[in-house]
């Protein structure tokens, strides 16, 4: 419990406010490479690639977008089959001026 109270300070430490991206880019930026670092302490995978959008309508710099995964044994519990199951987290700024957050699951048949 203590090392997952210790995590979350990091991480509420970090003041990625998106709605103030001319003001927080770099806090963003540096929030992503840490949700990046963790999920691969986790045991995932992560990488952050271009921002197709490129700028927002004032002209400021978007954030990549973070592409993590965690992928399920063939035995585990959590797969319908003797397949592998995956769990997708995605965590991207593609709008203007927010980021939008989509946990999804896929299970492999």
């Amino acid at each position: 419990l203590d090392d997952y109270i210790s995590e979350l300070g990091q991480a509420v430490a970090i003041p990625s406010i998106s709605s103030d991206l001319p003001n927080h880019g770099k806090d963003i930026l540096k929030m992503m490479e840490w949700t990046r670092d963790y999920v691969e302490t986790l045991g995932g995978t992560a990488r952050l690639l271009p921002n197709p959008k490129k700028v927002d309508a004032d002209g400021n710099e978007l954030p990549p977008i973070l592409l993590a995964e965690f992928r399920a044994d063939d035995g585990d519990v959590t797969s319908s089959s003797s397949s592998s199951s995956s769990s997708f987290l995605k965590c991207a700024n593609l709008s203007e001026k927010s980021t939008s957050f989509n946990l999804s699951s896929s299970l492999s048949a």
